[in-house]
């Protein structure tokens, strides 16, 4: 690693004046103590040039200090144009879209003009929105949870309590049988019988399951 490669470095760099002078002494040109004075002299030099090497790991510590510091400043200045450019959410019945999306730092549009609405009165619908990979489809449903707002428009949907946003991986919160079977609404589902939720799992062949955890 680097403390390898900085040991070998000085190391080998001491050797640097007894090969130059090494020659001069054994054929009796210069005396033992004119080697000790280079060899000095090229340490003192050496202590100098090589301060970055020696002091790497301080250097690299202080830069990536500064850089978390920077970051923290920019996230505590108020941004006037993100509250300019924001997407208005309000809470109601159905889900109407109607808004022009762009990332958090507002470097890249995403979505443009999307005008989409299920009203919730009437028979239920679906929609199934598909895509290639990176189109906004994940996006849409950031700015639709309130994640993402930097963009221009309006979105209407029902409130946090009645909607629920699936990973694209499986996910199992830390807890017991009960808390991963009401997740996220535990505090809201907290009087719901056991009995039920053994009834529910009968439905999938999963009966059995309370009894094994």
């Amino acid at each position: 690693g680097l403390s390898a490669y900085q040991k070998a470095f000085f190391y080998l760099a001491r050797l640097v004046p007894y090969s130059v002078l090494g020659g001069l002494y054994f054929s009796g040109q210069v005396d033992f103590g004119t080697l000790g004075q280079a060899q000095f002299a090229f340490s003192m030099v050496l202590g100098s040039v090589t301060i970055i090497v020696s002091r790497i790991q301080e250097i690299s510590r202080f830069s990536a200090g500064i850089s978390r510091l920077g970051a923290f400043w920019q996230a505590l200045a108020p941004d006037v144009h993100a509250e300019q450019h924001k997407i208005h959410t309000t809470e109601g019945s159905g889900l109407q879209l109607n808004m022009t999306l762009y990332t958090p730092d507002g470097s890249r549009l995403l979505v443009e003009g999307l005008d989409v609405a299920l009203a919730s009165a009437g028979p239920q619908r679906r929609l199934l929105v598909v895509g290639s990979s990176g189109v906004g489809k994940s996006s849409v449903l950031r700015a639709i949870a309130g994640l993402w707002t930097r963009g221009e428009g309006s979105i209407l949907r029902p409130s946090a309590s009645e909607m629920l946003f699936l990973p694209q991986r499986p996910y199992m919160p830390l807890g017991d049988l009960r808390t991963q079977l009401l997740y996220p609404s535990e505090g809201t589902l907290g009087h719901v019988p056991d009995e039920d939720l053994r009834d529910i799992l009968s439905r999938f062949g999963l009966g059995d399951l309370p009894d094994r955890f």
